[in-house]
């Protein structure tokens, strides 16, 4: 094979070959140590590791860094830590700042339960959320504080309508 005839980004060095199988590389560094990839910009100080894939012996964490300190984490637990090193007893996602989603649908909700992908928050539009279950949309809060149970659009603090919702 030819390392040039790859992607001419990222083709300096090109392990491996189509037709031998499986390739790789392997990283070792001690119990008590890391093994690192750093992406430069330069040889100064920050600038030699702009970026960084650190896997950490000491506790089994892979961190990424991006600019500076650790942006990410994922844990020996397989927990994912975004903006944090410490994770929130039980969960398997601990993010220290805003997660945002696309509104998703009551169909497809933007939050919703592992094997059970129809049930679930979502945001109609703007400044209102839902609850589906099953697919179906069945309670719904507006920016009002209007509680709507079977009815998408509330006209008192709590509003219920039986059967399909509105």
């Amino acid at each position: 094979y030819t390392p040039g005839a790859y992607n001419v980004g990222a083709n300096n060095i090109v392990i491996g070959d189509v037709d031998l199988g499986d390739n790789g590389i392997t990283i070792v560094a001690g119990t008590e140590y890391a093994g690192v990839i750093n992406f430069a910009d330069g040889t100064d100080g920050q600038q030699a590791a702009e970026g960084q894939i650190r896997f950490d012996h000491l506790d089994n964490h892979m961190g990424f860094s991006v600019g500076g300190p650790e942006a990410m984490r994922i844990n020996f637990e397989k927990d994912v830590l975004i903006g944090t090193a410490v994770n929130q007893g039980g969960s398997k996602l601990t993010v220290d700042g805003t997660i945002t989603a696309h509104r998703g649908t009551s169909v497809i909700p933007a939050y919703n339960f592992l094997g059970d992908g129809d049930t679930g928050f979502y945001s109609p539009e703007e400044n209102k959320v839902a609850l589906a279950t099953g697919g179906i949309s069945q309670v719904f809060v507006d920016a009002d504080g209007q509680l709507g149970i079977g009815e998408a659009n509330p006209v008192a603090d709590i509003h219920i309508t039986r059967g399909t919702p509105k």
